[in-house]
């Protein structure tokens, strides 16, 4: 239990630090690098394994349990940039039935991968394909004609997460 508390607590700072990245840097390379960075620090977590520290395992859990998180956020976000309001109305169901898919497919071979490749091996399957989606959003995201941006007083990065946290903490939700 004292994992869901603490992956409770990273999810709210994901949450933040996702808000204020795609708000302070280029929304496409923001979203390569999150895939890229989540695909490196997976990696180096499955090579930190290799010592034999246990106490490396719940770390692991939480990390594949936030980056879960932060690809659903992700998914969306590729989606709004790629798709306007008249195809958004009809293909964001279409794109919510392919993540539901995915995940049941995912489900159903993660037994017979493992089995395959060795159970701790997954989390380089699942590092190998974050390095795919950054790849195929790079494409993607290379294709849409480039939005006109607004001219923004440069601000922090710190500052784009203290101004999310309080729009949230100021919400009656």
């Amino acid at each position: 239990p004292y994992l869901f508390i603490v992956l409770g607590l990273l999810s709210l700072l994901v949450a933040l630090g996702y808000g204020a990245g795609i708000g302070w840097l280029p929304r496409g390379r923001f979203l390569v690098v999150v895939l890229g960075g989540l695909a490196a620090i997976l990696v180096a977590e499955r090579a930190a394994m290799f010592t034999g520290e246990s106490s490396l395992i719940p770390v692991l859990w939480l990390t594949v349990f936030a980056a879960g998180a932060i690809l659903v956020t992700l998914t969306w976000s590729v989606a709004g940039m790629t798709l306007n309001m008249r195809q958004a109305k009809r293909l964001f169901p279409i794109c919510t039935s392919a993540a539901i898919a995915g995940g049941f497919a995912g489900t159903l071979s993660a037994g017979p991968l493992a089995g395959l490749v060795g159970a701790e091996n997954l989390i380089l399957l699942f590092a190998g394909l974050l390095v795919v989606a950054a790849a195929l959003t790079a494409r993607i995201i290379s294709r849409l004609p480039a939005l006109p941006t607004a001219p923004r007083t440069p601000t922090s990065l710190v500052a784009e997460v203290r101004a999310g946290f309080d729009h949230v903490r100021e919400s009656p939700l």
